[in-house]
């Protein structure tokens, strides 16, 4: 079996989340598990094949431990995600939060 490669649709997810036309294996090491599920068109499905990826290459996600404690759920993420979207859609600005 060959290396695992990411599909199309999750590389335009990083492309856009990075802000990137071109994304190199330390862009996405450097990403947390946090910050890849808030990226819309990213699911657990597709950050596990990430993390599947990376490790292939010997990589990590930036302190990656595995299934995180204390993790949203999924559903509340794509809800605080649809506000998000619904707050810049009228106008306002939402910064992330300091940290």
């Amino acid at each position: 079996m060959g290396m695992r490669c990411l599909s199309t649709r999750e590389l335009n997810a990083l492309r856009v989340a990075l802000d990137k036309r071109h994304v190199s294996i330390d862009d996405v090491a450097g990403l947390d598990y946090g910050r890849l599920i808030r990226v819309p068109g990213l699911g657990r499905k597709s950050i596990a094949n990430i993390r599947a990826w990376l490790a292939e290459q010997g990589r990590s996600l930036s302190n990656d431990r595995g299934e995180q404690a204390g993790e949203p759920e999924e559903e509340e993420v794509r809800n605080i995600q649809r506000a998000i979207t619904y707050l810049h859609e009228h106008g306002y600005t939402v910064l992330p939060p300091a940290g």
